[in-house]
């Protein structure tokens, strides 16, 4: 920041005391001169109603303070003194008064120039503090503008786990390419992976289950990807624990064109779909919390895959496959990435209001969660959903509201309804699961069945 404040100091420079002393005896020798130039019988001015003398003392004071007005006055007096002795003819006769009023003088002039030389310094002190001050909060305030201007980007473009999980779930459910699997959607699911994970070079690589081998032609990249190693490390790593792997930050720096991240396409049933390399990320990405909301996005997009592949091949209810993979996913994700999911099941025993009920459940329901609706041996409406993200804390949360709407929009009790919750911890089994639910709310073997085939 620039201010057109200049400081008094760089315009008037104070002379050292040499020049200063060289200068009052100048100027009070000059009215000396002066006078005995013009006046040679009274160079003092005696006898006249103003005295040219006080020139040189008024000046010095002016120009230098008090104490070089008084040294000038001094030095006419001694001047006047010695001449005096010496019986020069026009130093004859009584300079006293002369000499008091030039003292008089030097006192007035003196102090009145050393009086606003101590206030303009004052002053520049305050001046130079406050142009300090007004320096440094200048720099803190370009400081915190530009970090609130990076907090806002990095705002603007981080989101939420369930943001992400739901965005790439639209975007791959919804698709409608002639070529299926990666091939149709392999610039789709790289794309979303880059914008919720900030990668700025990758490849997504398709995988052969039956020769178990990665296929080294990329179906899809961004940015300026090198080519795949097939025998990396890091890749066969990454294949053999079936998890996302990255490079450790001590070797990155030593190893300029080796891969950052490897990340498995997996799905619920341990099956590789493919695998995507990461060449660049910023630094500021390439942390524990980015790297894991990779690998739930990939896990997840293995499901989705899986899903829209077992859909058209399985003739079972759809509805009950994604109910079972949900779940399962949950799990898996409590297991590895320590992720909260919740599970809920609510038996509607009164028959009069099944309709309003399954009406208000599919209303209510949120998009990430797996709804799935069934009949149960006493034909009673059964109401299952999966909380992916959500606690036991959240989970009650819910019942609560669910319980309010209930007694608002359909104005019955909701003693009525029985539940089932239950907390997807990684102690979970999923066949033990399946059957907790069955046997809370009366389910019949269909239920069982579905899961126990593809289990």
């Amino acid at each position: 920041m620039t201010t057109e404040y200049k400081d008094w100091q760089h315009i008037y420079l104070e002379p050292k005391p040499l020049v200063a002393i060289v200068e009052t005896i100048c100027l009070s020798m000059l009215g000396v001169l002066l006078g005995y130039w013009f006046m040679p019988d009274a160079p003092y001015f005696s006898g006249y109603g103003f005295s040219w003398l006080m020139v040189g003392p008024m000046l010095s004071g002016l120009r230098y303070g008090f104490r070089y007005a008084l040294n000038s006055v001094l030095l006419l007096f001694l001047l006047a003194t010695f001449a005096n002795q010496q019986n020069i003819f026009w130093a004859q006769g009584s300079t006293t008064n002369l000499f008091f009023g030039l003292l008089f003088i030097a006192v007035v002039v003196g102090e009145f120039r050393d009086y606003w030389h101590r206030r303009l310094k004052r002053m520049n002190a305050v001046t130079n503090y406050l142009d300090q001050r007004m320096t440094e909060i200048s720099h803190a305030f370009n400081m915190l503008k530009h970090s609130h201007d990076r907090l806002a980007q990095l705002m603007a473009s981080s989101v939420t786990l369930r943001d992400s999980l739901l965005s790439i779930r639209r975007q791959i459910m919804l698709s409608h390419s002639q070529n299926e699997g990666l091939l149709g959607l392999g610039l789709l699911i790289l794309r979303s992976m880059a914008d919720f994970g900030s990668l700025q070079s990758a490849s997504l690589y398709a995988y052969d289950p039956e020769n178990q081998q990665v296929n080294p032609q990329c179906i899809a990249s961004i940015g300026n990807p090198s080519e795949l190693n097939i025998n990396n490390p890091v890749v066969q790593k990454a294949l053999r624990e079936r998890k996302t792997v990255s490079l450790k930050l001590d070797l990155i720096t030593q190893i300029e064109d080796e891969l950052l991240l490897v990340i498995p396409l997996v799905d619920v049933y341990r099956n590789i779909l493919g695998i995507i390399t990461v060449d660049k990320m910023p630094f500021r990405a390439f942390r524990e919390d980015n790297i894991k909301l990779l690998a739930v996005l990939s896990g997840y997009i293995g499901d989705l895959l899986g899903i829209k592949a077992q859909a058209k091949l399985d003739s079972c209810d759809e509805n009950l496959l994604y109910f079972y993979i949900q779940t399962l996913r949950c799990m898996e994700d409590a297991n590895n990435y320590n992720i909260p999911s919740t599970i809920l099941g609510m038996e509607f025993r009164d028959s009069q209001y099944s309709s309003d009920f399954e009406k208000l459940v599919i209303k209510n329901h949120r998009d990430l969660d797996q709804l799935l609706l069934l009949t149960n041996q006493h034909d009673h409406l059964v109401a299952l959903l999966v909380f992916p993200l959500t606690n036991m804390q959240g989970l009650e949360q819910y019942c609560l509201k669910f319980k309010e709407l209930i007694r608002t929009e359909l104005g019955t009790l909701s003693s009525d309804i029985r539940y089932y919750k239950k907390d997807l911890t990684n102690e979970s089994n999923i066949e033990d699961e399946f059957k907790l639910i069955a046997n809370a709310l009366a389910l019949d073997d269909d239920f069982l069945c579905a899961q126990s085939k593809r289990t």
